[in-house]
């Protein structure tokens, strides 16, 4: 407990910088900032369902940080059921993307989009410009074997 509540002033010292959901830095301003050492943990925006990010980031932007090459078929193979896919699909249409999509960040420079890939692959089919986005920063990210970056970024 004593060990936890050093580790928390600790950080409370180092501080943070906000990302402002009106005036977002770029991915790129994120990740090398992270790489430089500094803290973004800033409380950001609520989505209309209430779920917290950081800011909307364009889906073009988004896309080379995918993990791996797909296309609308291959993606709807990846779930058990192609029904799921359309359903998210006219949710998505319907409502636009309330799932706010998870980027990690690694102060060994990979980051990737960790969670909301078919959100993603739905919001660019459908023509869709910004997706709600939440950072999370550690100090190694690490990409699947099976990736199509992941000897790119070796």
């Amino acid at each position: 407990m004593k060990l936890l509540l050093e580790n928390w002033r600790k950080f409370l010292k180092e501080g943070y910088y906000e990302i402002d959901p009106a005036d977002p830095p770029s991915l790129q301003d994120v990740i090398g900032g992270w790489e430089r050492g500094d803290k973004s943990r800033g409380p950001g925006a609520k989505t209309s369902s209430g779920s917290s990010y950081h800011a909307l980031y364009p889906v073009e932007d988004l896309m080379p940080y995918r993990e791996y090459k797909w296309s609308s078929e291959k993606f709807r193979g990846m779930y058990d059921e192609p029904e799921k896919w359309d359903n998210l699909k006219k949710s998505i249409e319907e409502e636009g993307v309330k799932e706010t999509l998870i980027f990690q960040v690694g102060k060994n420079g990979v980051a990737k989009v960790a969670e909301g890939n078919h959100r993603l692959a739905i919001a660019k089919e459908l023509g869709i410009d910004k997706v709600p986005v939440k950072f999370l920063f550690f100090d190694k990210v690490e990409l699947a074997p099976q990736s199509f970056r992941s000897e790119e970024d070796q």
